[in-house]
């Protein structure tokens, strides 16, 4: 025998005419491909079934007008003290209110009292229009506010209510009462990160309260003229409480303006 004889050779199976292997070859593609077309539509259709991750809170905003909705969780520090005022906050008159800005009380230039946050209502300060002015126009404008104090450091409670009541124009007994509901509502002094609160209720009256707790109301127009004045006015006894009210409120009404 010649030398490729001695190797047995195997055809059986392909033993299909040339044109039937080509037409399986060309079926098995198609298969295939239609195969494949089929888990990519169906991973699509999943795909856009599947709900989108949860963006974190930092990510998440509200759309409205031509900007995003401000987020009014968090607080706000004074530079000063280091000491943090919610963005917003709820009062005894039962209504939220947002925060204009914050400061410090400097006695001799160099001692620093307490830490003031001032509060608005959010129709308020959006009539404003914000920046330069908005401690002006929160004065003119009135109705619902509040200031929060807290001490950088402790001060007796006789001190504080002499302080406060060192408006003009009011009478005397009115001061008397409204020394007297501090003081006793005090207790003697006022220590350190311990807060007091005056808020401007819509009756024309101010509500007071200590450590969170209310003490009092007092219903005289020129006390609480008087002590708005105090605080925001054009000789407000924290001028870097009006300096940052024009700053905060330049972002802030805008962006309240845009949800």
């Amino acid at each position: 025998r010649g030398r490729d004889s001695a190797v047995p050779v195997h055809t059986s199976c392909w033993c299909l005419p040339s044109t039937m292997r080509v037409s399986s070859v060309l079926f098995s593609l198609i298969m295939v491909a239609l195969g494949a077309g089929t888990v990519s539509a169906e991973a699509s259709a999943v795909d856009a079934a599947a709900p989108a991750e949860p963006r974190s809170p930092a990510e998440s905003t509200t759309e409205g007008g031509s900007g995003s909705c401000v987020s009014l969780e968090g607080e706000r520090k004074d530079p000063g003290t280091s000491i943090a005022f919610p963005l917003r906050s709820q009062f005894q008159e039962d209504t939220e209110l947002v925060l204009a800005g914050v400061g410090s009380r400097i006695k001799a230039y160099v001692l620093t009292i307490y830490s003031v946050g001032f509060y608005a209502e959010q129709g308020t300060l959006l009539a404003t229009g914000g920046g330069e002015g908005c401690a002006k126009a929160l004065h003119e404008a009135g109705g619902r506010m509040a200031v929060t104090l807290t001490f950088h450091m402790g001060v007796g409670a006789k001190k504080v209510a002499e302080a406060l009541a060192g408006v003009t124009g009011v009478d005397k007994d009115v001061i008397k009462s409204f020394q007297k509901q501090l003081v006793d509502g005090m207790g003697g002094t006022m220590a350190k990160h311990e807060s007091m609160t005056i808020e401007w209720t819509s009756r024309g009256s101010i509500l007071l309260s200590v450590r969170g707790t209310p003490i009092g109301e007092v219903d005289d127009a020129n006390l609480a003229s008087g002590l708005l004045d105090m605080y925001i006015g054009a000789k407000s006894v924290s001028p870097s409480l009006v300096k940052d009210i024009a700053a905060h409120t330049t972002e802030l009404v805008p962006t309240l303006a845009a949800c």
